[in-house]
C-alpha cells in the first residue's frame, strides 16, 4: 500500500470514483483499501448516487414534511440512511424514532 499519495492523485482516485470506476480498481490502481476512494469522496461531500442538488432538497423538504424515511427513500430508490444524511445535511433536526 502507499501510504502517502498526492493531492493530485487523490484527486484522479475521487474523479475515477465518481465516475463509476469499481472501486477494487481504483484501489490496485493507487494501492490503496477498497473503501478508501469511496470515504475520500464523502469526506469531500461528493457522493456517487446520480441526484441532483434539487432532488436532495426535495429529500428534505420531504423529510421536514414528516414523510417517512422508508417511504422516501423507496421513491427515490436509495436507502434510509441516505435520507437521513442528507435530510440532516440540509439542516433538518433529526427525528426520534417510532416504536
Amino acid at each position: 500500500m502507499n501510504p502517502r499519495l498526492s493531492l493530485q492523485q487523490r484527486q484522479d482516485m475521487v474523479f475515477d470514483y465518481l465516475d463509476g470506476v469499481p472501486s477494487h480498481e481504483i484501489a490496485a490502481r493507487y494501492g490503496v483499501v477498497r473503501s478508501y476512494p469511496g470515504k475520500l469522496a464523502r469526506r469531500g461531500g461528493r457522493f456517487r448516487h446520480s441526484l441532483t442538488m434539487e432532488r436532495r432538497q426535495e429529500i428534505a423538504r420531504l423529510y421536514h414534511e414528516g414523510i417517512g424515511c422508508k417511504v422516501i427513500a423507496a421513491r427515490f430508490g436509495i436507502s434510509v440512511s441516505t435520507v437521513s444524511a442528507w435530510a440532516l445535511a440540509q439542516g433538518c433536526e433529526r427525528r426520534k424514532r417510532h416504536a
